[in-house]
């Protein structure tokens, strides 16, 4: 089993199981595992008030050989785009300790974190991808090589939206690079590589001038032009 979840309602240990399954195929389809991926399943509990002994609304632990928990403060005011987020760190940190090794959490940088997060949650509703954008239109995506450099420890002081991760996904999307490609970028930045290298020189092999290319204006040229377009959205009956 992938995925172990127990709490002290029947009905909400079931909706977290399917939501947990959700978010791990979506990080699935995006990272290579070695074999049959990590041997020991990610263990959730769904914790009420009294119970959590923590800040905020969730923590993600690794504990003994390896086995990474992910604890969730249960209440009405846990939104679903958190949720999803919750589950897609718990899911990044498991693949990294197995991958990388046990020091490998701690490298994690923030934004595939946030980028398969939002994606996971913006997969079950379309529409909330209406709602990203305008938010980038009103406040900006920000600067580009602080969002490469932060850990998930970094981002959480500083209270970076998990919302930034996506934009970048979503650049690299819109910049005609392949599933492959940004797997890739992916796969090394959560081995706590900063990529800013490795996609200059994939921008560099794509275009016809020789000269180094400007990371930052690339960044803010491609962000504005996909955010300038207007876009549709639809759900489906399910």
């Amino acid at each position: 089993r992938d995925l172990e979840v127990v709490g002290t309602d029947q009905a909400s240990v079931a909706r977290a199981h399917a939501l947990g399954t959700h978010v791990l195929q979506r990080c699935r389809q995006w990272l290579q595992q070695k074999g049959d991926g990590p041997p020991r399943a990610l263990f959730v509990t769904l914790r009420p008030v009294d119970r959590a002994d923590f800040e905020g609304d969730y923590r993600v632990r690794v504990g003994t050989r390896g086995v990474v928990t992910l604890d969730f403060r249960w209440t009405a005011s846990l939104s679903l785009e958190t949720a999803c987020h919750a589950f897609a760190e718990a899911a990044i940190i498991r693949y990294a300790y197995f991958n990388y090794g046990p020091s490998a959490p701690a490298q994690v940088r923030f934004w595939p974190v946030a980028a398969l997060g939002a994606h996971s949650y913006v997969s079950l509703r379309s529409a909330e991808k209406l709602n990203y954008i305008e938010s980038a239109r009103l406040h900006g995506v920000g600067a580009l090589q602080p969002l490469l450099e932060q850990n998930l420890n970094a981002a959480a002081a500083a209270a970076v939206s998990p919302r930034s991760g996506y934009w970048l996904w979503m650049t690299l999307r819109e910049a005609g690079m392949g599933q492959a490609v940004v797997a890739d970028l992916l796969r090394r930045a959560i081995a706590g590589w900063n990529i800013e290298p490795k996609l200059e020189s994939i921008l560099r092999a794509a275009s016809v001038e020789s000269a180094p290319i400007n990371m930052e204006a690339w960044w803010q040229t491609h962000t504005e032009q996909w955010l300038s377009r207007s876009y549709d959205a639809c759900e489906s009956l399910e």
